[in-house]
């Protein structure tokens, strides 16, 4: 059964940290649970953080991590990335409209945001990224890395708390042993993108 934070809180203190039992001492640990599934995430664009947005001309993504790609829908066609700064020394102010060609990310009122160049406010558009994941903070959150997982994030925050113990040579085992879960993580997703990559080339040839 896939484990929830108070269950992951439990899984650390259980290692022989009981001495942050207190609500002071969970806050700590949910704190270091929380930083340690972030680490995980930011390793790679997994695909477990992937989502799909619409919008037209611009889209706001809030919890935007990385954007893999855009397309205009009613082509569709793909768009390329584009430098903010280069598009800029290139045609001056990005005023120029048109069928967008390129997209760039901005963060006005710091909210991400997607914008194409040339502009079109009408342009649909499909944006797929990879997620910055919230915050477990009620008991039932869970973590969105299935749960074969989620023992790294475990492991990781338990580091954490043996360096604040300054028991380096523990903490030092624990973080290899996250290590080991997060290399079998690539190994897994990157087997699964070869085999699905394969199928389409394969597949490509019997038409």
């Amino acid at each position: 059964m896939p484990r929830t934070f108070n269950d992951l809180r439990v899984e650390v203190l259980a290692r022989g940290v009981q001495y942050l039992s207190d609500t002071a001492g969970l806050l700590r640990v949910g704190q270091w649970l929380n930083d340690a599934a972030h680490e995980v995430d930011e390793v790679e664009a997994w695909p477990y953080l992937h989502a799909t947005i619409a919008g037209t001309g611009t889209v706001a993504i809030p919890d935007l991590g990385r954007v893999l790609w855009v397309a205009d829908t009613s082509g569709p066609r793909m768009l390329e990335v584009g430098d903010q700064q280069q598009l800029v020394e290139m045609f001056g102010a990005l005023t120029l409209t048109g069928q967008p060609a390129w997209f760039f990310v901005q963060d006005p009122a710091g909210v991400p945001t997607v914008s194409v160049f040339p502009v079109s406010a009408g342009t649909p558009l499909s944006v797929r990224y990879s997620k910055i994941a919230a915050d477990m903070v009620a008991g039932t959150d869970e973590l969105l890395m299935p749960e074969r997982f989620r023992e790294a994030v475990v492991q990781y925050a338990f580091a954490r708390a043996l360096r604040e113990r300054s028991d380096y040579e523990e903490a030092a085992v624990a973080q290899q042993a996250g290590d080991v879960i997060v290399a079998r993580m690539r190994d897994f997703y990157g087997e699964r993108a070869r085999v699905s990559s394969q199928v389409i080339v394969d597949g490509a040839g019997d038409w």
